[in-house]
């Protein structure tokens, strides 16, 4: 299964007695691409000292992996990308489904590039923004964003204060 299409919008228009569809933005999803992600920051999360665990996936929606270190469980969203497109459709307040966004991009036989981001972060980035198709292009801020695993540090030692 090469990918599936996913229509998000679409609008139409008369030609002669005809109504034409057409969609306004195609996005091609590969389910591969999302499990290759979401086992490579598995893999990172174990190399950095968390323990990590996959929450039962019809019970638990807006995250992908439970993240676990010294008693702080993290709730950990991922995004898998073949190319560096953004991530649509972010939700309004990213707080109430996951702690921590982790956008992979695997680029064929190089090593995959981590971005991230909190849902603080991301919470902030929208704040003024009254659509809600939230975009955000990780590689565009990469000094902020590229292999910041520390970040997931500096929560844990919020949360345990």
């Amino acid at each position: 299964m090469a990918g599936i299409v996913v229509k998000h919008r679409e609008y139409s228009y008369r030609s002669g007695d005809k109504k034409i569809l057409v969609p306004s933005h195609t996005e091609k999803h590969d389910p591969h691409v999302e499990t290759q992600a979401e086992y490579y920051v598995a893999f990172e999360l174990e190399r950095h000292g968390w323990d990590v665990g996959l929450p039962l996936r019809r019970t638990q929606k807006g995250f992908d992996l439970y993240a676990e270190k010294n008693g702080c469980v993290l709730r950990v969203q991922v995004k898998g990308r073949s190319s560096e497109r953004g991530i649509n459709h972010l939700p309004r307040d990213p707080r109430r489904s996951f702690n921590v966004l982790v956008c992979v991009l695997l680029q064929g036989r190089r090593r995959p590039e981590t971005f991230v981001v909190t849902a603080e972060e991301l919470k902030d980035k929208f704040r003024h923004k009254k659509t809600d198709n939230n975009r955000w292009n990780p590689s565009s801020e990469r000094k902020l964003y590229l292999e910041r695993w520390d970040k997931l540090e500096d929560l844990r030692r919020a949360r345990s204060r």
